[in-house]
């Protein structure tokens, strides 16, 4: 009995603390997986509210470079001379003034038009396009037409009849009495090329395709990979839905992935990240409004995050580790206490036991003493044998 009680010790021993790492296992793998997710959530939230950053960086440098273009063009038209010439139809004169001027701020600063228009709306001087003037602008130019009519600056986003620009148009005026207005623009590709060079993101814009065939009809047929189509191919390959292609910092890209379903939904700006040919996009698309607040057409921001997927995935890698240490640490203590406070106390408590059934000189002073269950279980078996003596004794004088 003595040997089968060994046995059965020598069971708990090792079954026991065998179970404990078992626990613990099934312990990780729930934290494992719910770690997971929570990594998996946090990285979708991350994506998206960079995306959203990266959409407001780009409406506050729309302002800034508005602003800046409002500001060069009032600086000019109070040099003295330029408002005169401008008073006096002196075309060739502002031309010989002002031609230097706009090769260095086009080549430097990315300036891509600089206009004078006679009051309402009649170009009178691009800079640009030397011997382009005369248009009536006031159909479609109402940054022209408010500046003029309101004889305060304008800024803002615009269509042209080459594309978009960011402009700012002020008034002109000579001895009080107001001319026309000025205007400088910068070139929105170069805009959207340092915006992505910036924060690694893809801009494309896409407008209204009634806006655009009745604005933009001089704009120049720069992809290479349309040179050779007629103007009615070009027209159906940068056509989807009812939004026209205008410019991009990657037009492949954003071409073979962009749908009709995609551009009708930015209504209002939304986030996604689709799985396009196997591989996760971040897009970001909106409503495109011009200076005056009207929807023009949708702006598409699109990137992808490997750096971020990085961090995340190394993240998600020493938690993993972290959280294996963690579990062996506990299992290994919980397996030295279980040993040290349950079994070993047990064990020698039996071979009390069994030394006091052999030969009755056995003593559980060592235990009786402990505040634990070990305490109350010697105090116990110290009771038992002291009534077993007993009653031996009584049995032992009858």
């Amino acid at each position: 009995m003595i040997v089968l009680n060994k046995l059965r010790m020598r069971a708990m021993r090792f079954k026991i603390p065998l179970l404990i790492p078992f626990i613990a296992a099934i312990s990780l793998s729930f934290t494992l997986v719910s770690s997971y997710f929570d990594h998996k959530h946090a990285l979708v939230v991350a994506k998206k509210n960079e995306l959203i950053g990266i959409s407001e960086q780009i409406a506050s440098d729309f302002l800034k470079i508005a602003g800046k273009a409002e500001s060069r063009a009032d600086m000019l038209a109070t040099i003295p001379g330029i408002n005169k010439a401008f008073y006096d139809e002196n075309r060739a004169w502002l031309l010989n003034q002002l031609r230097p001027m706009f090769l260095k701020q086009n080549k430097e600063y990315d300036v891509s038009e600089i206009q004078f228009h006679k009051a309402p709306a009649s170009t009178f001087l691009k800079l640009h396009k030397e011997g382009d003037y005369g248009e009536d602008l006031s159909d479609f130019r109402q940054t022209v037409v408010s500046t003029n009519k309101l004889k305060s600056a304008q800024k803002g986003l615009e269509l042209g009849r080459a594309g978009l620009g960011i402009r700012g148009v002020v008034p002109v005026f000579y001895e009080n009495k107001h001319i026309g207005s000025l205007e400088f623009a910068f070139s929105f590709k170069s805009i959207l090329q340092k915006i992505k060079d910036l924060t690694g993101a893809d801009v494309s814009i896409f407008v209204n395709k009634k806006l655009f065939d009745r604005i933009c009809t001089k704009i120049p047929n720069d992809d290479k990979n349309t040179k050779k189509l007629t103007k009615e191919e070009i027209e159906i390959k940068n056509t989807i839905g009812g939004f026209r292609y205008l410019e991009s910092t990657n037009k492949e890209k954003v071409m073979s992935m962009m749908t009709s379903t995609y551009l009708n939904k930015s209504t209002e700006f939304y986030t996604t990240l689709p799985i396009i040919d196997g591989a996760e996009q971040g897009l970001a698309l909106g409503p495109f409004f011009d200076f005056s607040g009207t929807k023009i057409g949708t702006i598409i921001i699109n990137k992808t995050f490997e750096k971020l997927n990085a961090q995340y995935r190394a993240k998600f890698i020493n938690e993993i580790i972290i959280n294996i240490i963690e579990v062996i640490l506990v299992a290994f203590i919980a397996v030295f206490a279980y040993n040290t406070m349950l079994i070993d106390p047990l064990r020698k408590i039996i071979m009390i036991c069994r030394d006091k059934v052999k030969d009755g000189k056995a003593t559980f002073q060592e235990f009786t003493s402990k505040p634990n269950e070990i305490g109350i279980l010697a105090q116990v078996l110290e009771k038992l044998f002291e009534a077993s003596d007993k009653t031996s004794k009584k049995m032992d004088k009858k």
